[in-house]
């Protein structure tokens, strides 16, 4: 009897409705709540991926190379960093990379499965109950940043969600359409809160415009727009002075909080060894010997706020390239993904994730650390949906049957 009960139960816990649920819980932990009890639900994600691998229901062998050949590179990174550091790795940060990879397998995995309509329902549910949970808090609660402590996080989290608002207003007619208009206007008013200087959000949102404008233009149109901005930005530097510039918070060499600390960032790689230069300090080393080089002004933000840095410090010249050599592969396949695809809704899913990556990388790029739970968490699941879609795009080269994602039954 408690055999069967146990088959019972795992059949149970085979049904895609627990991973999604796990996955729907880590997002709205994170971009919602922020009150803990993101990692608890990864690694449930986790444990049920493990299930259906047991039961023969997911195969990681069969998982395409490019998805091997990322899960071995961070792998590679956690070692290097225990072989060759390891007084100084941080096993949080060391936790971190293991949950960004189960949310990158699961969000493949789940993307696999036949949703159809219910992928439409949970996304625009999930995506406006995170909007308005935080409008209400802000408002009811006189919180002004929301259930963050920093305007910059409502900003980030709530500008990765306008790309998924405007996709959700494409699955709807009037009046609904209407509806999620309606909430996209809550979500900016969420991404300027009482921000005096919106600089980040501005680059953030304009880089994801201007990714999915690449996206859908013609090859002429592309050139032309990119000799317009080019020629805007020249005439700009030379007849806009520091002072108008200033009111935005843009950056300064002279004076830019940043720039000092990348200059205090590259005299900390200035005393590397050989060593140092090609396998990095450890995860999570750069907290620990800032402080030494840092104006005392700057003491309190123990990060680089530039992943090319930090990733040179801590993990060394090899892993900073595999990442930057990652980050350009996923640009530029994701870009050719936004124009190929010839399903519309995968089309449009690969847009929205296109323009999601572009406000991702600058946000994160310019506000948090590589390994912050803020830059990898929604980052695994953006690498999951690329993989998704990069394996439907060999499904249609290969002849193979369409993938079910959004296709049947919407």
């Amino acid at each position: 009897m408690n055999l069967l009960n146990a088959h019972r139960l795992g059949t149970v816990l085979l049904h895609p409705h627990w991973l999604t649920a796990a996955l729907s819980a880590a997002v709205f932990f994170q971009f919602a709540l922020n009150r803990g009890g993101v990692e608890s639900v990864i690694w449930a994600a986790g444990i049920l991926l493990c299930l259906h691998a047991a039961a023969g229901a997911y195969d990681p062998r069969t998982l395409p190379r490019r998805n091997l050949l990322f899960l071995a590179a961070c792998g590679g990174t956690l070692l290097v960093s225990w072989v060759f550091a390891p007084e100084a790795t941080d096993p949080a940060r060391i936790g971190r990379i293991v949950k960004f990879a189960i949310l990158v397998l699961a969000v493949g995995y789940l993307a696999q499965q036949r949703l159809g309509s219910r992928f439409r329902s949970w996304v625009t549910a999930l995506t406006v109950a995170i909007v308005l949970w935080q409008f209400a808090v802000r408002h009811l609660t006189g919180s002004p940043y929301g259930t963050f402590a920093n305007p910059h996080y409502l900003a980030y989290f709530s500008a990765l969600l306008l790309p998924v608002l405007f996709m959700a207003a494409s699955w709807f007619e009037r009046p609904y359409l209407y509806l999620v208009y309606v909430v996209v206007l809550v979500d900016l008013s969420l991404v300027f809160n009482e921000l005096r200087k919106p600089t980040i959000p501005l680059l953030a949102i304009g880089a994801g415009l201007a990714a999915f404008g690449w996206s859908v233009a013609g090859r002429r149109v592309r050139w032309a727009v990119a000799a317009l901005v080019i020629g805007l930005g020249g005439i700009t530097a030379v007849m806009v002075d520091d002072a108008q510039l200033g009111r935005l918070g843009l950056a300064a060499p002279s004076g830019d909080e940043r720039t000092r600390i990348w200059a205090d960032t590259l005299r900390m790689l200035r005393d590397n060894d050989a060593v140092d230069w090609l396998v990095g300090n450890g995860i999570g080393s750069f907290r620990n010997e800032f402080s030494g080089y840092f104006a005392p002004a700057f003491r309190d933000m123990p990060l680089p706020h530039n992943h090319a840095l930090e990733l040179l410090y801590e993990n060394g010249v090899v892993i900073a390239a595999l990442f930057v050599g990652f980050l350009a592969y996923l640009a530029w396949q994701s870009l050719r993904l936004a124009g190929s695809l010839a399903d519309g809704d995968l089309r449009r899913l690969a847009r929205c994730n296109l323009a999601v990556l572009a406000i991702w990388f600058v946000f994160s790029f310019l506000a948090f650390g590589v390994y912050s739970r803020y830059t990898l968490y929604p980052f695994g699941f953006l690498v999951g949906v690329f993989f998704f879609l990069m394996q439907a795009s060999d499904n249609r080269a290969a002849g193979s049957a369409p993938t079910n994602l959004t296709m049947q039954g919407c």
